[in-house]
């Protein structure tokens, strides 16, 4: 049989179709909400969070948000205990509801309180281990990252807490080594400041009482972020200043410095209060800055979104101040490339943030052949769609032979030569390429720009890949068939 002949065959077997289908456009996630769930019922506390979750997926769908970051406050040392302090273990349950739109973050309650209530240095052996076992115990349940995290904050209204210790303390240190041994991001909060300097009007007890000195934390920053470089710091907050420090020529020069620091940029509506004007990522009129825009455009793979949006149970409590809208007209403002960027591709490198389910899985099944149990499929590279660096494969078919990989969305199990045809038509096949050495073939797949466009790749859609293969000698090479197929590959992309 000739390749010709055996192509045309092929094309009968496989006759393919087009229909056009949408490429899909960013997933937008925002990194950094919280919930405000307690309310006083007959003189005591009492909580809905599953309300609160719910209202919180409204609001998204009202802005196009598709997945946020959940995580408790960072509560202080007098605020660890209490009817209304939580940490992730209660996150847990409403990520369980809501798997496709929401995440979560540990460390506010069962972290935050120990950094900033044991004084540097002094940390016993005892509490040096209860702090990791807490870390630990948040890596292993699944959380996205350890947070929210602080070294400074302010109080902006009472019952806001202030806490500040310098960022290279002792139980930050052994975060960072704890968070890369466990390949997790820190939500960091922390106001920056250049010099020590007395806090102006606007800012109410319990901020320190005069002189109202807060200090100089870069220099301790640089240490902590130097510490371990395999940590990743997402720097929350970013653009939201309160001090005058947070410049985005600081910004630069310590993205320019650290490789392992992020920013998450949120944007709160308005003017006023204690919030330094210049330093807002948007003006008055709610532009991008183009600074803003040119940093975002140097650093799209450090630079995400987060609202610190706070939403409530309807009828029983009450959101925070609007933020998320405000956060993500940032990235309305943007090129398309910068958008996903910003508000997908960068999120999921940094939380590694997957697929749902499994996203890989064997079906149907391959066939003996002249060297061999049967060609195998499988895959090489990322299953990002935005990553686009997927490359199939297939393993024990004949050398030399020229074979083609062809997909659909169909499953099926007919007979075809001397194997299984696995994928019912429509199909979309890809170019001819020969069997190298050793058995194997590979093609790198071009997510956004396929074969024709009924082949069109999307994130969460399952296709269904085989390897279809010459084999003179197999089976039934002698009665002139001559050909076979691998077993098939059921793939979903992940964003």
């Amino acid at each position: 049989m000739t390749q010709t002949s055996s192509l045309l065959a092929l094309a009968t077997a496989l006759a393919a179709s087009a229909t056009a289908q949408d490429a899909g456009v960013p997933m937008r996630i925002d990194t950094h909400v919280h919930l405000r769930a307690f309310y006083m019922q007959g003189g005591n506390w009492a909580s809905d969070f599953p309300g609160a979750a719910d209202h919180t997926i409204d609001e998204m769908d009202l802005l196009g948000v598709t997945q946020a970051l959940l995580l408790p406050t960072p509560f202080s040392p007098d605020h660890a205990v209490g009817p209304t302090a939580y940490d992730y273990t209660v996150l847990t349950e409403l990520v369980a509801r809501h798997p496709d739109r929401l995440g979560f973050l540990g460390g506010g309650l069962l972290l935050n309180p120990m950094i900033n209530g044991i004084p540097d240095g002094t940390a016993t052996g005892a509490q040096r281990a209860e702090f990791a076992a807490h870390a630990q115990a948040i890596a292993d349940s699944g959380a996205a990252g350890f947070g929210e995290i602080t070294a400074l904050h302010l109080s902006l209204f009472p019952g806001h807490s202030y806490q500040e210790v310098q960022p290279d303390h002792e139980l930050l240190l052994l975060l960072a080594d704890i968070a890369a041994v466990n390949d997790m991001p820190i939500d960091f909060h922390m106001e920056a400041v250049a010099q020590d300097q007395t806090l102006g009007p606007g800012f109410p007890p319990p901020n320190p009482q005069p002189p109202d000195v807060v200090h100089e934390n870069l220099t301790a920053f640089a240490t902590l972020l130097d510490h371990n470089p395999a940590a990743r710091w997402v720097w929350t907050h970013a653009g939201t200043d309160h001090i005058g420090d947070m410049t985005v020529g600081l910004l630069r020069t310590m993205l320019e410095n650290h490789d392992n620091l992020y920013l998450a940029i949120k944007v709160t509506p308005g003017a006023g209060g204690t919030i330094v004007e210049p330093n807002r990522p948007v003006d008055l009129g709610g532009n991008l800055r183009p600074e803003w825009l040119q940093l975002i455009t140097d650093f799209p793979d450090r630079i995400m979104l987060g609202s610190d949006a706070f939403f409530g149970s309807p009828g029983l409590t009450t959101d925070g101040t609007p933020t998320m809208p405000p956060t993500f007209s940032v990235a309305d403002q943007l090129p398309a490339h910068l958008e996903r960027a910003v508000v997908e591709d960068t999120v999921r490198e940094v939380y590694r943030l997957g697929c749902a389910v499994d996203p890989v899985a064997s079906t149907c099944s391959t066939s003996p052949n002249s060297v061999g149990p049967g060609a195998l499929m499988g895959h090489e590279g990322s299953l990002s769609y935005g990553a686009n660096a997927l490359a199939l494969r297939a393993d024990g078919a004949p050398a030399g032979q020229f074979g083609i990989f062809y997909y659909g969305q169909t499953p099926t199990q007919v007979p075809l030569g001397d194997g299984l045809r696995c994928i019912a038509s429509p199909v979309v096949r890809l170019p001819v390429l020969t069997i190298g050495p050793g058995g194997s073939a590979t093609y790198a797949l071009d997510l956004e720009n396929p074969p024709q466009p009924s082949g069109q790749l999307s994130p969460g859609e399952t296709w269904y890949f085989q390897f279809w293969y010459r084999d003179p000698s197999g089976p039934g090479g002698g009665g002139g068939i001559g050909h076979n197929l691998s077993d098939a590959l059921a793939l979903s992309l992940c964003p």
